[in-house]
């Protein structure tokens, strides 16, 4: 929100005003900086001691703790702020779906047969960008149905135009999702044999799924995916332009070829 202050929006106004009435001793900001607008709100919260981590010309907060690199983890920055205050956090987590939701959701998307079905995601989002281009997932979104599998494209309102051109392009065969719907992405995610993003919200929406996850991204892969995950294929490129369609693809197959595995032993008991 460049050009305005974030402490001039009615929304950020009323969310401060009720925390400094409710009058907190402490409030803790989780957000290393990618969130300016937490950080603000944290400063403004009135609460006795305010914690964060430091950020480069802005100090609301009492205590501010140092990043020791942009490179570590950041569940792992999370909890060692955690550790100050004594507090062991989980290293593992999972999320859980309702299950009289979740398989109403996949049949009314991916049809009556859709537990037979191999089912890849497509996060169209580029976080900070503008993702891939629409010339590089006509293609990509091509060789996944080339492999039998449904491609589940997650759209925001910015990707529309991408949305036209491969619905345009490739008709029902795929499966176009508002991503603005968090249950439904979760419930559609947790049929997929893949997701396929470029940006770090689906990304760690998958792994907490326990989907294999092909990442695509500008930065150094250690900020935003654990060391140990060993369901992430991280591909690293200067832009995204120049990535491997052939490499995302080794990905795809090899979780395809794992889940229809896994369909075929059966259900561990």
């Amino acid at each position: 929100m460049r050009g305005r202050s974030l402490s001039s929006t009615a929304s950020f106004k009323q969310v401060a005003d009720r925390l400094q009435q409710e009058q907190y001793d402490l409030c803790v900001c989780l957000g290393p900086d990618c969130s300016f607008r937490l950080a603000h709100l944290c400063g403004s919260s009135g609460a006795r001691l305010r914690v964060g981590f430091q950020r480069e010309g802005l100090e609301p907060f009492n205590v501010e703790v140092v990043q020791k690199s942009r490179d570590v983890y950041e569940g792992e920055q999370y909890r060692s702020m955690l550790r100050l205050f004594g507090i062991e956090g989980e290293p593992n987590f999972k999320w859980a779906i309702a299950r009289d939701n979740a398989p109403k959701v996949r049949k009314r998307y991916l049809g009556e047969d859709h537990g037979n079905v191999q089912v890849v995601a497509v996060d169209l989002a580029g976080g900070g960008g503008d993702g891939l281009s629409v010339r590089q997932l006509d293609s990509l979104v091509g060789r996944i149905i080339d492999q039998g599998a449904v491609p589940v494209l997650f759209f925001s309102l910015a990707d529309k135009k991408k949305v036209g051109y491969l619905s345009r392009t490739h008709g029902g065969r795929i499966r176009p999702f508002d991503q603005s719907d968090l249950p439904g992405v979760a419930a559609l995610l947790e049929g997929c044999a893949a997701l396929v993003s470029c940006n770090t919200e689906l990304l760690h929406l998958g792994l907490a799924l326990e989907i294999p996850v092909i990442a695509i991204l500008e930065e150094d892969p250690r900020r935003w995916i654990a060391s140990e995950h060993s369901l992430v294929k991280a591909i690293r490129v200067r832009e995204l332009k120049q990535v491997d369609l052939g490499e995302i693809m080794q990905g795809v197959e090899a979780a395809i070829q794992a889940r229809r595995g896994r369909t075929v032993a059966g259900p561990e008991i």
